[in-house]
C-alpha cells in the first residue's frame, strides 16, 4: 500500500494530528475517509513526549516541515511559538537527549541526506536552494554553515523539496514555471534537469503540465504532485523525465499543501 497524509501544521506540547489517505498501488483509487470524531479516544498514543523533555521550545513550535535521518532523530523546521523565530531543530526520537538548533531561518520545506557520517540538511529559505551542515559532519558544510544549490531568481518560486537517497537526487518543485526540477547533489556544480511539468510554463491541469505544484514526494520511482489552490488541490503522479503525467487522483486535498508518501508492505 501507498499512504499519503496531509498533515496539521501546529506542533504543540502534546500532539501532532495527521489525517492519512490510503491509496492502492494497483491505482485503482480506493480513497479511505477521514478519522471519525471518536478516533483520538480508541487510538489514545503509549507515551506522550513534551516538547520540554526534548529541549524544544517549552510553548510549542508552529511546525512547517519535518524529516527523519537514519538514526529516526526529527529535523523540525518551523517557528518557536515565543519568540516568533524560525529556525530549524534537530530532535531525538526518544528522551535520551536534548534537541539542537541547526540554523536561524524559515525553511519552507526540507529534507535530509546522510552520506559517509555526514548528514545534511536540504531547506527552501530566502527563495534559495541550500543545502545546510550539521554537528558531527566532517566534512563541509560544517555546523552553522550552508551552500547554495540554486540561487533566488525572479523566474522561479520554488515551493517544496524532496530527496531520493538511492539515486542521490533532488527534487524541487517550481510554483511559478509550473514544473519540477532534479538537482545532482553529487556534483559540485549541481546540474539541473526538468522532470516533470512542460518546457512553456504554463499552468494547466492536463496530461503535459502541472498547475502551480506545491508539495512533491518521491516514492518506487515516481512523483506525487500536489497541485491547484488550498481549496482545491489534487495530486499528480509523474514519472521523472516523461512528457505527460502517469496518473491523476480523484480526491480533493484541502488546507495545506504538504503530504507525505510512505511505502508499506
Amino acid at each position: 500500500m501507498l499512504s499519503i497524509r496531509r498533515r496539521d501544521h501546529s506542533y504543540g506540547q502534546k500532539y501532532m494530528l495527521y489525517w492519512a489517505l490510503s491509496i492502492a498501488v494497483s491505482l485503482v483509487g480506493r480513497v479511505n475517509g477521514l478519522p471519525t470524531d471518536d478516533w483520538c479516544d480508541t487510538h489514545e498514543a503509549d507515551q506522550i513526549t513534551t516538547t520540554e523533555a526534548l529541549g524544544l521550545p517549552a510553548r510549542g513550535i508552529s511546525m512547517v516541515d519535518f524529516a527523519f535521518d537514519n538514526s529516526d532523530n526529527w529535523y523540525i523546521a518551523g517557528q518557536d511559538k515565543s519568540t516568533k523565530e524560525y529556525k530549524v531543530w534537530k530532535a531525538p526520537f526518544d528522551e535520551k537527549g536534548l534537541a539542537v538548533e541547526i540554523f536561524t531561518g524559515e525553511a519552507t520545506s526540507i529534507d535530509l541526506y546522510t552520506t559517509s557520517g555526514n548528514t545534511y540538511v536540504f531547506a527552501i529559505v530566502d527563495s534559495e536552494i541550500r543545502m545546510y551542515g550539521t554537528p558531527g559532519n566532517r566534512r563541509p558544510p560544517l555546523v552553522g554553515d550552508f551552500v547554495v544549490i540554486r540561487a533566488a531568481e525572479n523566474t522561479h518560486d520554488w515551493a517544496a523539496l524532496i530527496f531520493d537517497s538511492s539515486a542521490k537526487y533532488l527534487y524541487v518543485s517550481d510554483r511559478k514555471m509550473n514544473q519540477v526540477y532534479r538537482f545532482d547533489v553529487t556534483s559540485s556544480s549541481y546540474p539541473e534537469r526538468l522532470v516533470a511539468g512542460n518546457p512553456d510554463g504554463v499552468a494547466a491541469d492536463d496530461e503535459t503540465h502541472l498547475d502551480h505544484p506545491e508539495g512533491v514526494r518521491f516514492a518506487r520511482g515516481d512523483l506525487y504532485i500536489l497541485q491547484g489552490s488550498p481549496e482545491e488541490g489534487h495530486i499528480v503522479r509523474w514519472t521523472p523525465g516523461k512528457s505527460k503525467r502517469k496518473f491523476v487522483y480523484d480526491f480533493a486535498v484541502n488546507g495545506s499543501l504538504t503530504m507525505q508518501c510512505t511505502s508499506t508492505v
